[in-house]
């Protein structure tokens, strides 16, 4: 099942896909493996219902990385900071990496976190002393906050 949808979904026959997982789903709603797909037959019409999908994924295996990214990459063009951090939080957990430390310092900065903010960049510059937006971003989180 999933495998013809996932064909008609790279073949860009969206309404197909869609058909398919959304009957694939009906009879299988906790398979994490078509959830993801379904949220990628939404993402030029429909983002928001592709985030809600994304994150049921996210309900049933709460440790996909390629779900959570999904959720992030969602939400960074969002106004929902809170989601979006929560979403950070859950993938740095998983897989710390100076790129979602400096996304989560970022989106705390404009959150007006400014000392979660300050933790996340001098922890990015511990791992990477030479990244000019973190020195930059830091330097502009300290003038805020005093």
């Amino acid at each position: 099942m999933t495998a013809t949808a996932l064909k008609a979904l790279q073949t860009g026959d969206v309404k197909t896909a869609s058909t398919l997982l959304r009957h694939h789903l009906a009879h299988n709603p906790a398979d994490p493996n078509a959830w993801l797909p379904l949220a990628a037959c939404h993402l030029a019409s429909q983002p928001q219902r592709a985030l809600l999908l994304v994150e049921r994924t996210l309900a049933i295996e709460p440790a996909s990385l390629p779900a959570r990214q999904n959720a992030i990459a969602l939400l960074r063009t969002s106004q929902d900071r809170t989601r979006l951090l929560r979403h950070l939080d859950h993938a740095i957990a998983t897989s710390d990496t100076s790129d979602l430390r400096l996304l989560r310092a970022e989106t705390n900065a404009a959150n007006g976190n400014h000392d979660k903010a300050k933790h996340d960049y001098k922890t990015v510059l511990c791992e990477r002393p030479h990244d000019a937006t973190a020195l930059a971003n830091l330097s502009l989180v300290l003038l805020m906050s005093d």
